[in-house]
């Protein structure tokens, strides 16, 4: 499993870990791409990124909740208005267990 964990983390990083867990993933999105509700059925992985920034934080949309490791509500564009309630960022326990990780624990 630590050969799926990186500093820096790409669409095809993600499309390829989705394919190795065998989960739904419907589109990847930035978040300045998205400019009405996202459909309620599906699942999104979208990175949150400030203009003219390379790097950003990667956040989930699944079945319409959304999940942030920092424990953010989504922003109401996404159409989206359950969301987890644990921090995840920066906890000593994230990796323990793969359910911790964030793509895994929308399933």
């Amino acid at each position: 499993m630590n050969s799926l964990v990186k500093p820096i983390t790409s669409d095809h990083d993600l499309i390829e870990l989705a394919e190795k867990m065998v989960a739904q993933l419907d589109n990847i999105f930035e978040s300045s791409e998205i400019s009405q509700p996202l459909p309620k059925n599906g699942s999104y992985l979208i990175l949150l990124r400030q203009p003219n920034m390379d790097v950003g934080h990667w956040t989930a949309v699944h079945k319409g909740k959304y999940f942030d490791s920092m424990e953010e509500a989504a922003p109401t564009k996404y159409g989206v208005w359950r969301y987890n309630t644990k921090q995840y960022q920066s906890s000593p326990d994230v990796f323990k267990n793969m359910k911790d990780l964030n793509f895994s624990i929308l399933y």
